[in-house]
């Protein structure tokens, strides 16, 4: 084992959860308490002992294809460590520990016909961490797995560490109230404590309400006999963000630095970080939304129908472009962006019985946009300075789609030639079978051409950075012992730009051992192809290999999701066993999707991540 090292990771992981309840009915009717406590400890031991391994070039042996291995060209063999220059032994060691308790209270009590409905409860938890990692190198012997083995030269050892801390507390309320399955209201509220604020900003109070109507209740709808449920619904609510917020902003930190030489010697340092700021607290999101709630000819269709509005104000941000640059230390963030979002939202069912055929046919439809509200810019980008204040983030999306402008690939000799004299692309003059760009501004931004295609012709492509629309439909049905369920999803409104890991765009290299993506690539015998031609060129956007308009595809898809089929096995052949049901059944997930974005599947992430799946399941179900 030793002789080609190793790396031994042990894991220890202790979980307890205790609880307990009361009935508190002998001295209040209705009331109930409840007490849970959640402890856990975890602490993972890591020991590697890295050794040269010997490694060669691989060879391939065949031409069309690079995969199959061909001799071993002993010339090329070398020494190869997985971590460092020199054989070492590593130890990584993390500790953790948390926990959290919580109370409950609640009270049910009905007075005829009023129903009273309350909730109280308190939520603590805290949890610390530890990492201390180390590595010795230069191993006096290549056969003793110990940290005595390795050089005393502190150029060979180092060590580092990290302890970390959180801690949060709530108070929670909720009170319903519901007369006569008619009016139905409910008050609730939160207030939340975290360690990420100072002491006096450490606590906010988030109330919400809400308020329901069911007019088909009331005595003047009883005799619309076709309509089985119509409900009347609205709510305002409020809650606590910290998200984005580092924890320990309202106090001084510092960080270490590169130091100073003194003598012969380098002493590390000391670096103040950014300005604290104590009034760092909560930003605050608000929401509401109203809607309408039906049943028609027995509840055979339902549906609901609602508009809603959410706004997050106080968002912590940097105000780097109000500040001047005269300050001579790192700004602090504060609580001052605002962002909101407006969206609706439709479901609709439909349920019958046809014979022995069951079935619902269901569908759902939301569509929501966003815009940044307030959020802190220079001044270049607000007042003007740039045509139609297109650099500005104000009452636009926060995700926008950005590159180059492409007028597309440059085919033929006339259109190479057809280009202003002097005219390049980032510093290059332009090529056959290469993406040409949109010359739309000039020197810092100044709008109009100027012969030349740099970071001045960058600009927003798309406002549908994600999508606008989302959608499921499906069916679910049953026949006899037969049934089939059925989901489809997808997505509209949405742009995508086609990327790789590298970044937007992609590059065909034609550089060994990297292979050609898609084949229809501009050739001189294949001036129309779909792709700019392959070159060694490394994310150069003429050849792809950057975002513009050329790859801005249209992202949206409808999948089908889910398709499930099972049978249940008639109870006569096994009655008497003790068994209740016995059910086989079949799934299948992503099995197609129907998009115009072609270059990979429209949900994954890059051209080169980890693709979508699909899977298949067969199973049996026995109930005993």
């Amino acid at each position: 084992m030793l002789n080609g090292g190793y790396r031994n990771t042990q894991y220890r992981d202790l979980t307890g959860i205790i609880r307990f309840d009361l009935d508190l009915g002998e001295y209040i009717d209705g009331l109930t308490t409840s007490v849970q406590g959640h402890i856990s400890a975890y602490d993972k031991n890591m020991k590697s002992f890295v050794l040269h391994n010997k490694w060669y070039i691989f060879q391939p042996a065949s031409t069309t294809n690079r995969f199959i291995p061909g001799p071993v060209d002993f010339s090329q063999i070398g020494i190869h460590n997985l971590s460092a220059g020199y054989e070492n032994i590593q130890e990584n060691i993390d500790l953790s520990s948390s926990y959290q308790l919580n109370w409950f209270l609640n009270y049910e009590k009905s007075f005829d016909l009023h129903n009273i409905s309350a909730l109280a409860v308190y939520e603590q938890a805290s949890s610390n961490g530890k990492n201390i990692n180390g590595r010795a190198e230069q191993l006096l012997s290549s056969t003793i797995d110990q940290i005595y083995n390795a050089s005393g030269d502190t150029q060979r050892r180092w060590f580092a560490g990290s302890e970390n801390q959180f801690a949060r507390a709530s108070w929670i309320g909720r009170l319903n109230y519901n007369y006569s399955d008619k009016y139905i209201t409910e008050f609730s509220f939160r207030y939340d404590g975290n360690y990420k604020f100072a002491p006096n900003k450490r606590w906010g109070l988030f109330p919400s309400v809400s308020a329901a109507w069911r007019l088909s209740e009331e005595k003047f709808m009883k005799n619309v006999n076709w309509l089985s449920n119509l409900k009347l619904r609205g709510s305002y609510g409020t809650t606590g963000s910290d998200s984005g917020i580092g924890a320990w902003r309202w106090t001084n930190i510092f960080q270490k630095t590169t130091g100073y030489v003194f003598g012969n010697s380098l002493n590390d340092g000391l670096l103040p970080g950014a300005m604290p700021n104590p009034n760092i607290t909560w930003s605050t999101v608000t929401m509401w939304d109203v809607g309408i709630e039906y049943g028609l000819f027995n509840n055979k269709l339902r549906g609901e129908l609602s508009y809603w509005s959410k706004i997050e104000s106080d968002i912590l941000g940097t105000r780097t472009g109000s500040t001047p640059t005269t300050l001579g230390a790192s700004l602090p963030a504060v609580n001052y962006a605002q962002r909101s979002w407006d969206g609706v939202e439709v479901n609709l069912t439909w349920n019958d019985r046809v014979g022995e055929f069951n079935y619902e046919l269901y569908g759902n439809l939301g569509y929501a946009v966003d815009q940044w509200d307030l959020i802190d810019e220079p001044e270049a980008y607000t007042d003007g300075t740039y045509k139609d204040n297109w650099r500005s983030a104000l009452n636009k999306p926060a995700n926008r789609v950005g590159g180059y402008i492409s007028k597309g690939i440059i085919r033929t000799q006339a259109e190479l030639d057809a280009l202003p004299e002097g005219f390049t692309q980032f510093g290059r003059v332009p090529i056959l079978g290469t993406i040409l760009f949109e010359d739309i501004r000039g020197q810092n931004y100044s709008e109009g051409p100027d012969g030349k295609i740099d970071g001045n012709d960058w600009t927003y492509l798309s406002d549908n950075g994600i999508p606008r629309i989302n959608f499921g439909f499906g069916i679910n049905s049953e026949w006899k012992n037969l049934f089939v369920n059925i989901h489809f999803q997808g997505v509209g409104a949405y742009d995508r730009m086609v990327r790789t890991r590298n970044g937007g765009g992609v590059f065909q290299s034609d550089r060994p051992y990297f292979s050609i993506w898609a084949k229809d690539y501009w050739t001189p015998e294949n001036i129309n192809a779909k792709y700019p031609r392959v070159s060694g060129a490394w994310m150069e956007p003429e050849y792809g290999g950057g975002e513009s308009s050329f790859w801005v595809k249209n992202g949206s898809y409808i999948r089908l999701k889910n398709l499930n089929i099972g049978y249940t096995l008639p109870t006569n052949l096994y009655n008497g066993l003790g068994i209740e049901k016995v059910q086989l059944f079949v799934n299948g997930t992503n099995l197609f999707v129907i998009s115009e974005f072609k270059e990979h599947d429209p949900e994954q992430e890059t051209l080169d991540s980890y693709p979508l799946m699909k899977t298949y399941t067969g199973g049996l179900t026995i109930n005993f």
